[in-house]
């Protein structure tokens, strides 16, 4: 056989590797694994001169992972109307859904290194008025069950 006819196959990483790796880059990530989806809770100081964000991951292969913010909650500048690359007040667009994101890739490597990255630049522009954070933005219709599942805390 020709070795360039070899086909390899992507690698795809499983819950509790995912939610093991994210616990290594956020030792308070606490989790359950329940129906094929990963949640869990956990915080990040994107910076030192950064507040600790609690946030919320939801992930089911062969979906996008969402992320929110649970505390302290996001907030609008006094001059604007919405905070920038978001969903919803507390779910942060942190990725480009289709083109970032796969399900060969890690949360930690990814997901969780973007959500400190949007963080940090969420924090410039409450102090600059200015979004330095670049990316677009697409305009996708909210799935009001998804926020409908947005209580459910991992116990």
């Amino acid at each position: 056989m020709n070795s360039s006819a070899t086909r390899f196959r992507k690698r795809i990483y499983g819950l509790p590797e995912q939610a093991a790796r994210v616990c290594l880059v956020c030792p308070d990530f606490k989790y359950n694994i329940r129906e094929g989806a990963l949640v869990g809770t956990g915080s990040m100081q994107p910076t030192p001169t950064c507040c600790c964000y609690r946030f919320r991951l939801r992930y089911r292969i062969g979906e996008n992972p969402k992320v929110w913010i649970l505390d302290p909650a996001l907030r609008c500048r006094h001059d604007q109307s919405k905070i920038p690359h978001t969903y919803r007040e507390d779910e942060p667009c942190v990725f480009r859904p289709g083109v970032d994101w796969s399900d060969g890739k890690t949360l930690a490597s990814t997901v969780i290194p973007w959500l400190a990255m949007w963080l940090m630049y969420y924090e410039f522009w409450h102090a600059t008025g200015e979004w330095l954070g670049g990316g677009e933005h697409p305009e996708v219709p909210i799935d009001s069950s998804e926020s409908d599942n947005q209580s459910n805390e991992p116990e």
